[in-house]
């Protein structure tokens, strides 16, 4: 993932990006605790709009998966 950085503190709705390098992919799913936050995106800019209030406070474990390969971003 290339945004949010690794011990971002977050609030309100913060957009999640991942850049894809060195292939092509299908898809990129993003997870926040392992829980896929709809829907996958097919093509560039791989990027989801997450609303934080949705989550508890605290540190989670965001990531971004392409087609099996996953990228972790521990906040």
């Amino acid at each position: 993932m290339s945004a949010p950085v690794a011990g971002a503190t977050l609030s309100g709705t913060v957009t999640f990006e991942a850049t894809v390098t060195g292939g092509s992919i299908e898809a990129v799913v993003f997870t926040a605790d392992d829980v896929p936050i709809p829907p996958s995106i097919s093509q560039a800019p791989f990027t989801r709009d997450v609303d934080t209030s949705t989550l508890s406070d605290g540190s989670h474990v965001l990531a971004a998966m392409a087609d099996g390969a996953v990228i972790l971003m521990p906040m």
